[in-house]
């Protein structure tokens, strides 16, 4: 077992070497901002949505934010790439959250923002405002769990950043490889800075020679310029004296395809097609739009791409399982083309069956 140690209170202050790495990175920014809204957080509510609002004014303009409550659930409140618009939106979102909650599931909000930062690129950091109390509902997996242990047994992925801005008088014990803990309010400025930017490397004053052959080039450009000018016009007065070409006749449109996706047992899930709903997800997991505990972890979407030829349906593997299309095994973090064909897609326990339905109009064309 790894030996677990009290992390020192973090500062900016006192962090002047990591922020100044941060800053150098001169990474676009990418923060998942994770808010407990529950009870126990309710004497400190004040000071806490202030610094939530301060970090977020400190940020630049282009930084993407993503915002979870952590509650008895965990709920998506925003994402986007922040503006004068939407950072005054993500500022309401913050002062208006109740903090209310009678559980809270620190577990699952980690993890979701986790998965958020995920598939982004550049400077990934997870910001979680709490005070350290683990609460989940009754029947959760991390129901029991002290913040410590949530924190171990949540898989991070690697390159993500997380940091603990800790309120209250609790004293959770973490492995320094895991989490930085904030007792205090940082510099949120400070951190946020962009990099300055280099000096400009003294440029020497041109040789004779470059200035007179840099005239030299204008002029050249210049004739150039003028000639191609009089041969487009010569040209389309040569045009304009011909017979207009016939139009050729326009191609028929592709045809237009609809899928169906049922379990096994032949409830249909959803129906997909460029016309409706083009795009669905399915799997285990609060964000998906068909929610199954048999996917076991599993989550995927799919997705009617829109080709010269016609519509085809794309599928993505968004979680951390590989999934089984028919004889093929799809690994996380992939895509694969699927053909017009009955599929069948096994998702943990989920089996999953797609049917695509083409026009008969459409089948006598192609044949």
């Amino acid at each position: 077992m790894t030996k677990m140690t009290i992390l020192k209170p973090f500062t900016l202050a006192g962090g002047t070497m990591l922020a100044a790495l941060l800053a150098m990175a001169g990474e676009k920014p990418n923060i998942a901002w994770v808010l407990d809204s529950s009870r126990s957080v309710a004497a400190q509510a004040a000071q806490m949505k202030q610094e939530q609002k301060d970090a977020i004014t400190a940020l630049p303009d282009g930084a993407h934010c993503t915002l979870f409550a952590v509650g008895g659930t965990v709920r998506r409140l925003f994402e986007g790439d922040l503006g004068a618009d939407r950072r005054a939106e993500l500022l309401h979102l913050v002062d208006k959250l109740p903090l209310t909650d009678l559980n809270s599931d620190l577990g699952g909000g980690l993890a979701e923002a986790a998965y958020a930062l995920a598939s982004q690129p550049g400077r990934r950091e997870i910001w979680m405002f709490t005070d350290g109390e683990n609460r989940p509902m009754p029947g959760s997996r991390r129901r029991g769990m002290t913040f410590a242990q949530v924190l171990t047994e949540t898989a991070v992925p690697a390159g993500i950043g997380v940091h603990i801005r800790l309120f209250g008088n609790s004293d959770p014990k973490f492995n320094p490889k895991e989490a930085t803990v904030c007792r205090s309010t940082p510099d949120w400025k400070r951190y946020f800075a962009p990099p300055a930017p280099p000096p400009p490397a003294p440029v020497p004053p041109p040789d004779p020679w470059v200035w007179r052959s840099g005239y030299a080039l204008l002029a050249a450009g210049a004739l150039a310029a003028a000639f191609t000018w009089y041969r487009r016009q010569s040209s389309a007065a040569w045009l304009m004296r011909q017979r207009l070409a016939r139009a050729e006749t326009a191609a028929p449109p592709p045809p237009s395809v609809t899928f169906t996706v049922e379990n096994e047992a032949g409830h249909a899930l959803g129906r997909l097609s460029s016309t409706g709903t083009s795009e669905i997800s399915i799997g285990d997991s609060p964000l998906a739009d068909v929610m199954s505990p048999d996917a076991d972890g599993g989550v995927v979407r799919l997705v009617v791409v829109r080709t010269r030829g016609g519509e085809l349906l794309e599928l993505t593997n968004e979680g951390a399982l590989p999934v089984h299309v028919g004889a093929m095994s799809l690994a996380p973090r992939r895509r694969q083309v699927l053909p017009l064909d009955l599929l069948e897609i096994q998702l943990g326990r989920l089996g999953l069956r797609v049917v695509p339905e083409v026009p008969a109009e459409a089948e006598v064309s192609r044949g």
